[in-house]
C-alpha cells in the first residue's frame, strides 16, 4: 500500500515537472519573439525617424509633419534623433547637393545650454520657486490681497 502511493506521488510529481517544462518552453519561446518584435519596431522606427529628418531638412517642419500625417513634436523628435550624417547623404542622395536649408537649433551632443540657462536673463525666484512679485498662476500679486482685508 505504502509502494502504491508512493508511485502515484512520483507520477503526479513527474506531470507537474512535465507541465512546468512546458510552461518554460512556451514562455521563452514567447520570451524570443517579444524580442524580435521590438528588434522590428526599433528599426521601423530609425528608419521612420531618418525619413522625417530628411523632409525637414527639405521644407519646414509643419509641412513636413502634415504631409506625413503625424504631429509636428514627432518630427522634432525624429530631426534630434535621426543620425545628421545620415540625413544630410540622403538629402544629397535626393538632390544632388547638400541641404539648402541647415538644420536649427544646437548641434545634437554639442553641450550648449539653453540661453535662459545661461545666467543673467532667468527671472529672479522667491523661495517657492515663483517669480518675485508674482502669484504662481503668473498674475502680480496685489498688496494685501490674502491678509484678509475686504476691497473697497
Amino acid at each position: 500500500m505504502a509502494s502504491k502511493a508512493t508511485n502515484e506521488q512520483v507520477e503526479r510529481l513527474a506531470r507537474r515537472h512535465a507541465a512546468e517544462k512546458s510552461a518554460l518552453v512556451g514562455a521563452l519561446g514567447a520570451a524570443e519573439a517579444v524580442k524580435q518584435a521590438q528588434a522590428v519596431v526599433a528599426s521601423a522606427e530609425a528608419e521612420l525617424d531618418l525619413a522625417l529628418a530628411t523632409l525637414a531638412a527639405l521644407m519646414p517642419s509643419d509641412s513636413a509633419a502634415e504631409l506625413a500625417e503625424v504631429g509636428a513634436a514627432r518630427v522634432v523628435q525624429a530631426v534630434r534623433r535621426a543620425p545628421v550624417e545620415a540625413v544630410t547623404g540622403r538629402v544629397a542622395e535626393l538632390t544632388g547637393s547638400v541641404p539648402a536649408k541647415p538644420r536649427r537649433g544646437r548641434p545634437p551632443g554639442s553641450g550648449m545650454s539653453h540661453p535662459a540657462n545661461r545666467g543673467g536673463g532667468a527671472p529672479e525666484r522667491g523661495d517657492s520657486g515663483v517669480s518675485v512679485g508674482s502669484s504662481a498662476a503668473g498674475v502680480p500679486a496685489a498688496a494685501g490681497a490674502f491678509s484678509g482685508e475686504r476691497p473697497g
